[in-house]
This record gives structure tokens, C-alpha cells and sequence, in this order.
């Protein structure tokens, strides 16, 4: 698993599992635009919940379509502090190609998906996992 960022000594972590989806569509990518930054769209495990049902329910919550998981591509480990709340987070983040099925709700109001090349997200992705998979999806 490939590690992003720096484990801080004496800094407690909070562990987050999360999972996200991979969209493109000819060389753009679709991603979650969430005020002047970008995300892949997806996020946390529930209890009890199995990461295809995650993905599924979160892109209806975030941007409101259903989707088709086409496969898994890599796990992705990185230390983070948040700019908000400055809290320190060990994000797992499991990251599947999906295809977009049907627009079935309105999805989150500060959500907008939107489809960038991967020159258009460099430098806009808070995540460098995140920024890492888009690059590497697009030189591939």
C-alpha cells in the first residue's frame, strides 16, 4: 500500500476507511467540487457495511446518481490534517472505477460534480492520494 504524508511522533490519529470513486469519461475526470476545491466523490464506512454498498450510497448522497462499479484499482494510505477542524486523520481510502447510471436526487447542496482534465485538478485536490490516482489514470 502506497503511504502519503508524514506520521507525526506524539500525534494521535484518528483512523478513517473510506471509499471512492473513479470517473472518466475521454480524458476528463469526474470529480465532487466542494466550494474552490475538488474531491473524489465518495467517503467513510459505516458500521457493518460492505465498501461496494459505501460507494453506492455515497454517490447518491454527494451527487445524486446511482452507479455501476466497474473495478477496484488500489488502496491508498495518507496522514492528514484537516484545514478546518486541524484535526489529524489516518485515511485508508479504497478507490474502484465506477460508471454513472441515472440521476435519482439532488445529491449534497455544496456537491457539484464536475468533469476536469487532470492538468485542470493539479493543484486542486486537497488529497495527495487523490491527486497521485488522477495522474496516474491519465498518463496510463
Amino acid at each position: 500500500m502506497k503511504i502519503f504524508g508524514t506520521k507525526c511522533k506524539k500525534t494521535d490519529y484518528t483512523h478513517r476507511e473510506g471509499v471512492y470513486g473513479i470517473l472518466t469519461s475521454d480524458d476528463t475526470f469526474g470529480v465532487a467540487k466542494v466550494r474552490d476545491t475538488h474531491f473524489l466523490i465518495g467517503g467513510g464506512l459505516d458500521d457493518g457495511e460492505t465498501q461496494i454498498e459505501c460507494l453506492h450510497r455515497e454517490f447518491i448522497e454527494e451527487v445524486g446518481y446511482t452507479i455501476e462499479v466497474v473495478r477496484y484499482i488500489e488502496t491508498f494510505k495518507e496522514f492528514h490534517q484537516s484545514f478546518r477542524s486541524k484535526n489529524h486523520y489516518e485515511l485508508v481510502a479504497h478507490l474502484y472505477e465506477v460508471k454513472l447510471i441515472e440521476n435519482v436526487a439532488d445529491g449534497e447542496s455544496d456537491h457539484k460534480l464536475v468533469w476536469l482534465t487532470s492538468d485542470e485538478l493539479e493543484g486542486n485536490m486537497v488529497l495527495d492520494y487523490q491527486t497521485h490516482i488522477i495522474k496516474s489514470l491519465s498518463e496510463s
